[in-house]
């Protein structure tokens, strides 16, 4: 057997400053979901679409730096013939 790894692309950023951690999580569609544990509690607040944020705009998210990125991969068996 083959396998193939197969990277379904971003998924998480997290941040950190003052103190605690907050995040961007990224959904198959591509629409970001913001979500701070202090000020949103247990929701996410959609943030936009990733395909209207530049790399420069995710480095940062309401005064807090990057810290943490999550790509999503998995493994594709392949048949060898």
């Amino acid at each position: 057997m083959i396998f193939k790894t197969r990277c379904s692309g971003l998924r998480s950023i997290i941040y950190y400053g003052s103190n605690y951690f907050c995040s961007r999580i990224i959904s198959v569609n591509g629409t970001i979901w913001y979500n701070d544990g202090i000020t949103t509690s247990s929701n996410s607040i959609e943030d936009r679409h990733l395909s209207t944020k530049s790399y420069e705009k995710l480095k940062t998210c309401n005064g807090k730096i990057l810290v943490l990125v999550i790509y999503a991969c998995y493994y594709e068996k392949k048949t060898k013939f």
